[in-house]
C-alpha cells in the first residue's frame, strides 16, 4: 500500500498508509485528541473522521473547541433530534 503525506496545522508532516483515517491519525497524535475529536478538515473541506484520506494533504482534527467543531456537533445533534 503507498503512503501519503499529511500536512498537520503545526506545520509537521506525517507519513501515512493511503486509506489512513483522520481518526487514525488523531488517535497516532494522542487518546485524549481522538476522545475529543467530533470531525475533521482536509484540504479545506470538513470531513468525517472514518473517512479514508487518499491523498496528500492539510489535516486539522476538528473538537467541540473549535469553531467548526461545533457546527459539525451542532448540525449532527439536530439530526438527532428530529429523528
Amino acid at each position: 500500500m503507498s503512503e501519503i503525506t499529511i500536512t498537520l496545522p503545526d506545520g509537521s508532516h506525517q507519513q501515512v498508509a493511503r486509506g489512513t483515517t483522520a481518526l487514525q491519525v488523531a488517535e497516532a497524535i494522542g487518546p485524549r485528541l481522538a476522545q475529543a475529536a467530533v470531525a475533521a478538515q482536509f484540504n479545506e473541506q470538513v470531513i468525517d473522521l472514518t473517512r479514508p484520506l487518499e491523498e496528500d494533504g492539510s489535516l486539522a482534527i476538528l473538537t467541540f473547541k473549535d469553531a467548526a467543531g461545533k457546527d459539525v456537533y451542532w448540525h449532527s445533534a439536530a439530526h438527532v433530534m428530529a429523528a
